[in-house]
């Protein structure tokens, strides 16, 4: 009985080299499994919202599951930054927008406002302003010892509160001040 699977087991490198096969098999599986359930949740397609928060979900799984369930409202963790909000959100703050976020939120489509206090990409916050994306941008400038929201549209200067060089500034960062 020198041919059979037992025999050549007790040979301790193939004792060892069976027993390195089962471990990576097992490992792989491992592996393939905890990241399929995040597609397989979306199969089969079916009416209403498909909610995968609290999944880690790519932009590219998201569009692909968008594909495949073009009916189906996706409620996913959008990606901003080194942050996730849901994408049903109205509302968003982020004091650190940059221009680097701007795609990000065309994955919000029921956003109404963006509080972008903090932030000093203020080319970034003046064109999404001018872009007139369909929900209100905000953010705060400082001028000398103030701060001064975006959304001013007049502003009462003191004598001497500020420089010329530092208004002149400040101006072109508050797109909708019409009156100083």
């Amino acid at each position: 009985m020198k041919d059979t699977f037992f025999y050549y087991l007790r040979d301790k490198r193939a004792l060892a080299a069976v027993l390195a096969l089962l471990l990576a098999t097992i490992g792989l599986s491992f592996l393939l499994l905890s990241t399929v359930p995040v597609i397989q949740e979306a199969l089969p397609p079916e009416e209403g919202e498909l909610d995968l928060r609290g999944k880690h979900l790519t932009v590219d799984q998201y569009l692909r599951l968008q594909e495949t369930n073009p009916d189906r409202e996706i409620r996913w963790n959008v990606p901003v930054g080194s942050e996730t909000f849901d994408s049903f959100s109205e509302t968003l703050t982020l004091p650190g927008y940059t221009a680097a976020d701007r795609e990000m939120l065309d994955y919000f489509p029921r956003l109404k406002s963006l509080n972008a206090s903090g932030s000093t990409d203020y080319d970034a916050l003046v064109s999404l302003w001018e872009e007139s994306p369909g929900y209100e941008v905000f953010w705060s400038v400082p001028l000398g010892r103030r701060t001064v929201s975006s959304n001013v549209e007049s502003l009462v200067l003191k004598s001497g509160e500020q420089g010329a060089d530092e208004l002149k500034e400040a101006v072109s960062r508050l797109p909708g001040l019409r009156r100083v």
